[in-house]
């Protein structure tokens, strides 16, 4: 990961942030062509999908996989557990940290979101946002279709159905 530790900070502070300042704007450049790498990477070549994996996320654990296509803001405030598993079109809108235990299973068409924009106007006009962590511990199973709201705690065991929205804590 090549992020700059100045903009991890501003983005895992919790507090709201201009996200049009220029190194942020660069290091998400910089993230978007190894996520671009990974997508484009051949079902053939998991030695190099796992490589640039690693590169992209923040953390990815032996045993993780992750189904291309992944779509995210960052990557590197991500980490994959060990042996967890995400099925194709995972989301993440990893502005702030996610973590995903061991043993997590994610289905398809997954969203996981820790970032929101102000409600007040002159902040929107500024182009701001804050980040929360999202942290989702083993054992997990997200089927498909699933939305979930930072911040977010899940502690213990738990599955949820098809099309569900988690915008708390259990």
């Amino acid at each position: 990961m090549t992020v700059p530790q100045r903009v991890l900070d501003i983005m895992n502070s919790g507090e709201v942030y201009a996200f049009d300042d220029p190194e942020i704007l660069q290091a998400q450049a910089d993230q978007m062509e190894l996520l671009y790498e990974f997508n484009t990477s051949r079902p053939s070549e998991p030695e190099r999908r796992r490589t640039i994996a690693e590169k992209l996320l923040g953390g990815y654990e032996e045993g993780a996989w992750i189904e291309p296509p992944l779509h995210a803001n960052w990557g590197c405030n991500t980490y994959f557990g060990r042996n967890a598993y995400a099925n194709f079109n995972l989301t993440l809108v990893d502005d702030g940290e996610v973590h995903i235990g061991e043993k997590v299973m994610i289905g398809p068409n997954v969203t996981i979101t820790t970032t929101g924009h102000p409600i007040r106007p002159d902040l929107r006009e500024r182009a701001t946002q804050y980040s929360l962590p999202i942290t989702e511990f083993s054992p997990i199973v997200t089927p498909g279709s699933m939305v979930t709201f930072a911040p977010i705690h899940t502690l213990r065991p738990m599955v949820t159905g098809s099309e569900y929205c988690v915008a708390r804590s259990r």
